[in-house]
């Protein structure tokens, strides 16, 4: 048996099982936005008619007989897709791809724990261990925000959505919608109200991140005190750093994860302050 063959063979599998999985990823955000597409046209088909039955107008009868016949069609072509997106075979083959890497991820980090000599530090092992955790965090903040707003926890879930949609610049749209829930959820723990008053600003002053944390800094629990001060830093830090989304050119997909994977940690920090 030879072990570094082993591991040569399981990092080529690893590679074709993610080159195949991106792709799959491809191929069902082109199927969104075609989706997208035949929503629009349905959609505004729904409000030409609408709007010719409210105007009492009587279009020839072919051209209504012929929407009868066609609209039975897309009726059912609709009906037939969403069985097929719905059918259990196709959500297994996910679940199964799913406990796989999850497996194949435990496997690895047993390895390495098992390899590296005592007080090795290994960043890769560091990510693995993180991945099951990070999702499940995410899981826990978004129903916190739909709490709030149910808004606010749509734009959450967008931002980490359109990271993984397999678009021209994956980076540019989750930062900005990042950004504003970071700036949405600042407004609503430090209101413009409560912060002139407790800082004696006049409404030509203008507010800034600064004011919000200092406020915020005012109010929050005793219990929490520690946790934000030692990220106060970071909390004035963030949007600017979510504001780099402006900057031109192609911006790097592991910066903008670890921008958004920091914006997640604060916003989490925020939740469980107050």
């Amino acid at each position: 048996m030879n072990i570094k063959n082993d591991i040569d063979v399981i990092i080529q599998n690893l590679k074709s099982s993610l080159d195949s999985t991106s792709e799959s990823k491809k191929q069902l955000s082109g199927y969104t936005i075609q989706l997208g597409k035949q929503e629009e046209q349905i959609e505004s088909a729904i409000n030409l008619w609408e709007e010719m039955k409210g105007q009492n107008v009587t279009p020839p009868q072919p051209i209504t007989a012929s929407g009868v016949a066609l609209t039975y069609t897309l009726q059912q072509s609709s009906q037939d897709l969403k069985t097929y997106v719905s059918n259990q075979s196709w959500t297994n083959q996910l679940q199964a791809l799913g406990t796989t890497a999850l497996t194949i991820n435990s496997v690895a980090a047993s390895g390495a724990s098992l390899s590296y000599p005592p007080g090795y530090r290994s960043q890769a092992l560091v990510q693995v261990n993180l991945i099951e955790e990070r999702y499940s965090q995410r899981s826990a903040i978004s129903q916190k925000l739909y709490a709030i707003d149910q808004s606010l926890g749509q734009e959450y879930d967008n931002a980490w959505q359109t990271l993984h949609q397999a678009t021209q610049d994956p980076t540019r749209s989750p930062m900005f919608l990042m950004r504003e829930v970071e700036r949405r959820l600042l407004d609503y723990f430090a209101p413009e109200i409560e912060l002139r008053k407790y800082h004696s600003l006049v409404p030509s002053d203008k507010i800034t991140g600064r004011h919000k944390v200092d406020y915020l800094k005012s109010i929050i629990k005793p219990s929490a005190q520690t946790a934000f001060l030692a990220q106060e830093q970071a909390l004035n830090n963030i949007y600017a750093l979510l504001s780099k989304a402006h900057s031109p050119g192609q911006l790097d997909i592991e910066k903008t994860k670890a921008f958004l994977y920091q914006a997640d940690a604060l916003i989490q920090l925020l939740l469980d302050s107050f």
